[in-house]
């Protein structure tokens, strides 16, 4: 019965022992957690604080270089459009200065844009549309480059093989060779719908729990991003998209460079 005893008792202070080692862990990670959360909101402001500062001085530089009011109003307009662009407001700084120096940026790209008339804006409004989806429409591309990254022609290859092979081994391997040149396409086609399915996604990854999922899709930035190309079937018709996209935006900058110019010299600093 005293053995019992003894034995209950070190079996009480073991676990009271893990029970506190657990609670010294869970402090551990609670305040190496708060320390990663400090250091990634320092990088954030860093981050932003510059990107108002380079924008501004560099607005600032472009307005007093014209006498043009309607490319002051451009510089205003462009520059405003880099901070809606990232969705950027005084909420998103932490310090009183810094909201100051932002609400101070916006006014004066505000004051820029009031020298022009008022169907100038019109004119400028369209062209930093059109600018903005020109660079939209790269910016997809070059996305979809990244991602396929040459795999649609190793695909392509490994299917064509293994087909010919298939078809030479069978006894209607000549008249299904004629197919080969349609199976090469498909299988091309298939890192497009991969990518379309990722960029079509409707997601928040920040919701998801941590583990694979999450990492796979954080690293393609551009996940949910193209909600435009759930009707864009296969790669020829991806191509066309983009292409038809393009010379739209192309034409209406080319307008608005009639129009006004200097304005694509300006577009140049901020898109």
């Amino acid at each position: 019965m005293a053995k019992k005893t003894i034995f209950q008792a070190i079996d009480q202070k073991l676990e009271l022992q893990n029970e506190k080692l657990a609670a010294q862990l869970r402090l551990q990670k609670y305040q190496v957690s708060l320390a990663e959360e400090a250091k990634h909101n320092k990088e954030f402001q860093d981050r932003i604080k510059n990107l108002v500062f380079d924008i501004r001085k560099k607005a600032e530089s472009l307005i007093d270089k014209t006498n043009e009011p309607v490319l002051k109003a451009a510089v205003g307009m462009f520059a405003l459009n880099v901070f809606n662009k990232y969705s950027l407001s005084a909420s998103n700084f932490n310090e009183i200065a810094d909201k100051e120096y932002f609400h101070a940026t916006q006014a004066a790209m505000d004051s820029a844009i009031e020298k022009a008339k008022s169907d100038q804006k019109v004119i400028l409004a369209k062209a930093v549309n059109a600018y903005n989806h020109l660079a939209e429409i790269n910016q997809m591309e070059a996305d979809y480059q990244l991602f396929d990254n040459g795999k649609s022609k190793i695909i392509k290859w490994v299917y064509l093989i293994l087909y010919v092979t298939l078809c030479v081994i069978t006894i209607i391997g000549i008249p299904l060779l004629f197919f080969t040149k349609k199976v090469g396409r498909w299988a091309e086609g298939a890192q497009y719908k991969r990518f379309r399915g990722i960029a079509t996604l409707k997601l928040d990854v920040k919701k998801l729990p941590d583990g694979f999922f999450k990492n796979y899709f954080n690293k393609h930035t551009f996940t949910g991003q193209y909600p435009e190309l759930k009707g864009v079937k296969n790669l020829n018709g991806f191509n066309a998209h983009c292409d038809g996209e393009r010379l739209i935006s192309t034409n209406q900058i080319s307008e608005v460079s009639n129009s006004i110019p200097g304005i694509e010299n300006i577009a140049a600093q901020f898109i």
